[in-house]
């Protein structure tokens, strides 16, 4: 009977114990994983708790670090506010919270002089920092959290630096926007957190003549309802192969939204000649996508129209039908055709061959019934791919390539998810696909996690994108406010991230 009793005490304590997740302590502003380089604390910093049954109030909970104690600026039973002692001194303390007397297992945080996070209006650390556009020459401020004890700063934008001296003990950066500066909805602003490291980016919108910026190829997604077809010819190069993998597929959505712009890190293209980058862990909704169509369909957080079972595309190599996304109205994708090491005894064979290719759809409850036309994906070669195996991140990363044609953007992707951490990290660029080159600043790579040799897929990638530069060819359908077709060629590779 008292084993019993032992059992049910222990169990319940078990069960009332607080929790801090898995990357669960973060930068308040920058939310970056505290796997990464750039998810360490400064003295003075605001950060957040993410976890369970952490209390709802100060008389129930407290947080404690090594032997500062710590407190809250708000208590939830899934996440805390709080701020880090601005006399903090460096190095790796254990921090617990303390629920009604039960403690938390002890989460390590690693403490540094300086480590800023600039706020985004999302909260998750990418996307809008401020919501009005700007012009150049204007005065800016961008909210932060964790500037330590540096006075003195650096502020990146559009790949622009400009120096910034702090007001002591201020949060607020002020600036002015360089008159050089690129145009565009997404220009990225980050800190410069140290030497080969960027603090988290975040991005303005920014017009010379104060209208509407630029949204890029992708500006129909301000739209209400919208239907967007991608045709995508994937090259991969896995790890210790010899050769590609090739694949054709199709991906169509056909969505209504609610009339703003498309929030999601996929979709917020920088100008051509930028980079921007983001982090988050695999516990969140970010994606990880296992091709670039895939991820830009997945991430129009939008609710499907019904649109009928299939879309058919026809060309020189005959017929392919893409059936409907098992359980989601309006999304569509199909592999069409596989070669190189894809190539099986039961794949269709490729698809795509140079010259124009018709979709028509019979449409459905929501959705008309249309018929267009639009051009397969062009190839491009990457001329210095077998270089690429190996990317030191505190160095540049140089890309080339020919034969894309003029009117098309380049798209570099580089991401990777910690196997062991579950951390997310990417950086994404465009440039013109004239320039034929682009070097990634090191600070963008920084944050992208190391490789691990283990068991398991390897998500080391590395792409170079070809897609339209500017408006996209559109259809009409009676349903949707906007149409786009787009076509894809994607280059790809596993690397190792050192």
């Amino acid at each position: 009977m008292t084993r019993v009793c032992l059992l049910i005490l222990t169990a319940a304590s078990a069960i009332a114990q607080p929790g801090i997740g898995q990357n669960g302590v973060v930068n308040s502003a920058s939310q970056m994983p505290p796997t990464l380089p750039g998810g360490a604390l400064a003295p003075g910093a605001r950060f957040s708790i993410y976890g369970v049954r952490l209390g709802s109030s100060a008389a129930s909970t407290q947080i404690s670090a090594g032997p500062m104690q710590i407190k809250a600026t708000s208590i939830t039973p899934t996440r805390i506010e709080a701020t880090l002692p601005a006399n903090a001194a460096p190095g790796t303390l254990p921090l617990v919270v303390t629920v009604n007397g039960m403690k938390s297992k002890p989460f390590p945080i690693h403490i540094v002089p300086s480590n800023p996070g600039i706020y985004s209006k999302n909260g998750l650390g990418w996307g809008p920092a401020v919501a009005s556009t700007v012009r150049p020459g204007q005065r800016v401020a961008i909210a932060t959290t964790g500037l330590g004890n540096a006075t003195q700063l650096t502020v990146v934008i559009g790949g622009r630096s400009v120096p910034v001296a702090r007001t002591a003990g201020a949060d607020e950066l002020t600036f002015p926007i360089p008159a050089s500066v690129p145009e565009g909805c997404q220009v990225p602003v980050y800190i410069q957190a140290a030497p080969h490291r960027a603090s988290n980016v975040v991005t303005l919108a920014i017009s010379r003549s104060g209208m509407p910026c630029n949204a890029g190829p992708l500006a129909i997604l301000s739209k209400n309802s919208v239907g967007v077809a991608i045709l995508a010819r994937s090259r991969m190069l896995g790890r210790n192969a010899t050769s590609d993998a090739i694949d054709d597929e199709a991906t169509a959505v056909f969505a209504s939204r609610t009339g703003q712009p498309s929030l999601s890190p996929m979709l917020l293209l920088p100008p051509p000649g930028t980079c921007t980058a983001y982090t988050s862990s695999f516990q969140a909704t970010t994606a990880l996508p296992n091709s670039v169509s895939s991820a830009l369909a997945a991430e129009l957080e939008a609710r499907g129209l019904e649109a009928g079972s299939v879309l058919k595309l026809r060309s020189k190599s005959g017929e392919r039908t893409v059936s409907r996304v098992r359980g989601s109205p309006g999304y569509f994708r199909s592999k069409l055709g596989s070669g190189g090491a894809s190539a099986g005894p039961r794949t269709l064979p490729l698809f795509f061959e140079p010259g124009e290719i018709e979709i028509e759809a019979v449409g459905g409850e929501q959705l008309g019934p249309f018929r267009a036309r639009m051009k397969s994906p062009p190839p491009f070669e990457w001329t210095n791919r077998a270089e690429t195996a190996v990317i030191d991140r505190s160095r540049p990363l140089t890309l080339k390539w020919r034969g894309m044609s003029n009117d098309r953007l380049a798209l570099i992707f580089a991401t990777n998810t910690g196997q062991l951490s579950t951390a997310i990290g990417t950086c994404l660029c465009t440039v013109r696909a004239s320039a034929g080159r682009f070097t990634i600043p090191a600070e963008l790579l920084a944050n992208i996690p190391e490789s691990v040799e283990m068991p398991g897929i390897p998500y080391d990638q590395l792409f170079l994108v070809s897609l339209p530069e500017t408006a996209l060819p559109g259809f009409e359908a009676s349903g949707i406010d906007a149409a786009a077709l787009l076509n894809v060629y994607s280059v790809g590779r596993i690397v190792q991230y050192k």
